[in-house]
């Protein structure tokens, strides 16, 4: 008896993570003007294809039906939208040795094509305990990871709780011209 009164008190508990919508990666992942990506390393590293394989296999996990991304076209009426923009891309070549690398996204979580949340993450890093011995390449797929553990996360924490609209003071807002993820407020 016991047992089953500990497993309906376990379901009733983690009822708002059962019921979270699922969530679709919009894609693709765009960088923003002014992110700062060395030439280099915009040429030689798939940054942006890192987050959309990262963060779509964590979206795929999540989602009861193995979906993940929301392709150009494609209908989002009622659809949880994760949109994400590279904001910000700082180091150089020459892997660990040449310093940290730094990568910033802006994630907002969209309902209908409206910003209901919007928040940035970011990761500084020399690439971990190997970092050293690693390319630039590899430094920057491996803050992508972690990145994309902190909005995937975040996302479904978001739309789990009730009543988190953006407020009219937030001013937040998607640009229709770029699809760029735009607001004023620090987070």
């Amino acid at each position: 008896m016991n047992k089953i009164i500990s497993i309906s008190l376990a379901a009733v508990f983690s009822l708002p993570v059962w019921a979270a919508d699922k969530v679709l990666l919009e894609v693709p992942i765009t960088l923003a003007d002014g992110s700062g990506i060395n030439k280099k390393v915009k040429r030689e590293c798939a940054i942006e294809k890192d987050l959309e394989e990262d963060i779509g296999a964590l979206l795929a996990k999540r989602n009861s039906d193995g979906s993940s991304l929301l392709l150009p076209g494609m209908d989002h009426a009622g659809i949880k939208v994760l949109q994400v923009q590279i904001s910000l891309v700082a180091g150089m070549g020459g892997g660990g040795v040449t310093g940290h690398k730094a990568l910033t996204i802006r994630a907002a979580l969209l309902e209908n094509g409206k910003v209901m949340q919007s928040k940035r993450f970011s990761k500084t890093t020399r690439g971990g305990f190997w970092g050293p011995l690693r390319d630039t390449c590899s430094i920057f797929s491996y803050a992508s990871g972690e990145l994309a553990a902190s909005a995937v996360s975040w996302a479904y924490e978001e739309q789990a709780l009730p009543n988190k609209a953006v407020k009219p003071t937030d001013k937040v807002e998607e640009s229709p011209a770029a699809g760029a993820i735009q607001d004023s407020t620090a987070s």
